[in-house]
């Protein structure tokens, strides 16, 4: 039964599809990244709409973004490169 399940192909589809949503938002996550030069509101803003957008939804990338923002206070981070560590905890790997 389990094996007519792996092989069925609307699910290898959907498997397939996730994948690609999943490249998807990474891509439009690190284009945020490449259009900012520095860590400002404006680059959260947008990085929090990209988030939304995303199958993260509402709730969860408002505490993403809080989180970020509240690091990028206490460490002081100013630099794009410095957030991309930063913000890299926070993406499932």
């Amino acid at each position: 039964m389990l094996q007519d399940s792996l092989n069925d192909p609307s699910l290898i589809d959907y498997i397939v599809a996730e994948r690609n949503k999943e490249e998807i938002e990474r891509e439009k996550i690190n284009n945020v990244f490449s259009v900012f030069r520095k860590v400002d509101e404006e680059l959260l803003e947008e990085l929090e709409e990209v988030l939304v957008m995303s199958d993260i939804g509402m709730e969860t990338s408002v505490k993403i973004i809080d989180e970020l923002r509240n690091k990028i206070k206490k460490e002081k981070r100013t630099q794009k490169e410095s957030l991309d560590l930063g913000f890299s905890s926070f993406l499932p790997t």
